[in-house]
């Protein structure tokens, strides 16, 4: 009996050990594609500044060109330094949530370790509940990350597996 239960525990750490692993792969692979793809965003950022340019011109009725440069160079360099800093701040972010992840997988080891005595009845209700709310997550987590993948965003499956981690959190999700 001891060493079943030692080896459930194995089993449901190494389980949430492979979740933050995957987690952590899928959030550095989709900050680097970010990065990968920085030279797309510099031309989106180019073509909506050529419409606004485009935009002021026929309210106002023109804009030097030297002007609408500058001003688009600025844009460009004020993007590209929020871009970077948003980066750097979900990497570091990224490690914190390891963190917690890691704390919260030691909490289970030690309730795993000595559970509280529940009522059969109590425990049935108890497993549904996390079975059904498991695959509803689940299902949420797949719907968003093949909407964002349909929608081609970059990091989409690293939100999905965000929205289906988060979506046990019931103020969260």
């Amino acid at each position: 009996r001891f060493f079943v239960h030692a080896v459930a525990i194995a089993i449901v750490v190494a389980a949430v050990i492979c979740v933050i692993g995957g987690f952590v792969l899928l959030v550095m692979q989709s900050a680097l594609s970010l990065q990968g793809h920085f030279d797309i965003y510099k031309q989106g950022a180019r073509n909506v500044s050529e419409a606004v340019q485009r935009l002021v011109a026929s309210v106002t009725g023109s804009m030097p060109k030297e002007v609408a440069e500058e001003l688009s160079q600025i844009a460009l360099t004020k993007s590209e330094v929020v871009l970077s800093a948003i980066v750097s701040e979900v990497l570091s972010n990224a490690w914190r949530f390891v963190l917690e992840f890691l704390m919260m997988a030691l909490y289970i080891v030690f309730w795993l370790s000595t559970p509280m005595p529940v009522g059969s009845k109590m425990e049935e209700l108890f497993k549904r509940y996390i079975v059904l709310k498991g695959c509803a997550c689940l299902g949420y987590g797949i719907c968003a990350g093949v909407l964002l993948h349909v929608l081609s965003v970059d990091m989409a499956p690293a939100f999905g597996v965000a929205a289906f981690l988060l979506s046990f959190v019931p103020e969260v999700g």
